[in-house]
C-alpha cells in the first residue's frame, strides 16, 4: 500500500469537512421527512371546522376524506383539534359567515363565460315570447281583409296584403278555409269570404222588411189555439214537483184529472188517493219513489187549499 504523503494539517481539514457534510445531510433528510409527513395535515380553518361538524354527524372519516379530499391524519388532527382552534367559532365558518376569502382570479374564466353565455340565452327567449305575446293581442279580425289570422305570426313571415276592388268581386260568395303555409307549427289561418261579409247588411235590411211584411200578415189567433199552445194543468202540475214526472201526465189524464179544479178536488181526497196508487202501478209502471215525489205533491197542494 502507498503512503500518504500530504500533510496531517491537509488530512485534518478535510476530516472535519466530511463530518460537517455528513451532519448537514442528515438533517437535510431529516427536515424533508418532517416535511413530507406533516404535509397531510396543512388544512384551513374552514376544513377543520367542517371535519368536527361532519364527524358530529357521524360520519366516518373514510368518507369526510372522500368528500374533503383529506388524508386521515390531517382528519384525525382536526378532530383532535391539534391546532387549537376556538371551537366556539365553528359554527361560522361552517355557515360561510367567516373563513377563507374566495380567489376570484383563480376561477376558469370558461365557466365565467358559460354562464353569461346561458343568462343571454334566456333573455333572448323571454324577449322572444314576450313578443309573441304582443302580437297575438295585437292580431285582430280587420273587416276589410280577406284573411283572418288566428295564432301568432312569426317575424319571418309577411302578413298578405289586401285585395283589390276587382279580386273581391271576381271571389266567390262563399269559400271553404284554405291551408296556409308557414314555417312554424303554431300558426293557423282560416279564409274567410268577404262577400259573405259584405252580404250581411243586406240580409239584415231583408229582414228587417219581411218582419214589417209579418206585421201586416199577422192574424189573430183563436182562443182555442192559444189553449193548446199552452202545457195542461197536469203537466204543469208534475213540472213542478222536486223531481220532475211529466212522463205521468198521460196516465193521470186516463184516471180521469185533467183541470186545476178535479186536481185540486183530489188533493183533498187523501183516503182515495190509493186508487190512483194502484191504478199507476199496475198499468204505468210506477216506481215507488216517483209515487212518493206524487203524493208529496199532492199533500203540498191540499195545504195550500186549505190556508186559502
Amino acid at each position: 500500500m502507498g503512503q500518504d504523503i500530504r500533510a496531517p494539517e491537509v488530512i485534518d481539514d478535510e476530516a472535519t469537512h466530511a463530518s460537517a457534510n455528513s451532519t448537514t445531510a442528515s438533517s437535510v433528510s431529516v427536515s424533508l421527512g418532517y416535511r413530507l409527513r406533516s404535509r397531510g395535515l396543512q388544512t384551513t380553518r374552514t376544513q377543520r371546522a367542517l371535519v368536527r361538524m361532519y364527524s358530529r354527524d357521524e360520519y366516518t372519516v373514510h368518507q369526510i376524506g372522500e368528500y374533503m379530499n383529506l388524508t386521515p391524519s390531517a382528519i384525525w388532527a382536526a378532530i383532535r383539534n391539534e391546532a387549537g382552534d376556538n371551537l366556539d367559532e365553528d359554527r361560522g365558518y361552517c355557515d360561510g359567515i367567516v373563513g377563507d376569502v374566495i380567489n376570484v382570479d383563480a376561477v376558469d374564466i370558461r365557466d365565467l363565460q358559460s354562464d353569461r353565455e346561458a343568462q343571454a340565452e334566456e333573455l333572448e327567449v323571454e324577449k322572444v315570447l314576450q313578443g309573441d305575446a304582443r302580437t297575438s293581442c295585437a292580431t285582430h279580425e280587420d273587416p276589410d281583409s280577406d284573411l283572418e289570422v288566428i295564432g301568432l305570426w312569426p317575424t319571418s313571415l309577411v302578413r298578405p296584403k289586401k285585395m283589390g276592388t276587382r279580386e273581391r268581386q271576381r271571389q266567390p260568395r262563399t269559400s271553404r278555409p284554405g291551408p296556409l303555409t308557414s314555417p312554424g307549427p303554431s300558426q293557423f289561418t282560416s279564409v274567410a269570404s268577404m262577400g259573405a261579409r259584405r252580404s250581411l247588411p243586406r240580409a239584415s235590411g231583408k229582414s228587417s222588411k219581411m218582419k214589417q211584411r209579418g206585421v201586416e200578415q199577422t192574424s189573430i189567433a183563436s182562443p182555442a189555439e192559444v189553449r193548446a199552445s199552452q202545457p195542461s194543468p197536469v203537466r204543469a202540475f208534475l213540472g213542478e214537483l222536486a223531481y220532475p214526472l211529466g212522463r205521468l201526465g198521460d196516465a193521470i189524464i186516463a184516471f180521469g184529472i185533467t183541470t186545476n179544479l178535479e186536481l185540486d178536488v183530489f188533493s183533498g181526497m187523501r183516503e182515495e188517493w190509493v186508487l190512483l196508487q194502484a191504478f199507476l202501478f199496475e198499468k204505468h209502471g210506477v216506481t215507488p219513489l216517483e209515487w212518493i215525489v206524487l203524493k208529496s205533491g199532492l199533500e203540498a197542494r191540499a195545504a195550500k187549499q186549505n190556508t186559502h
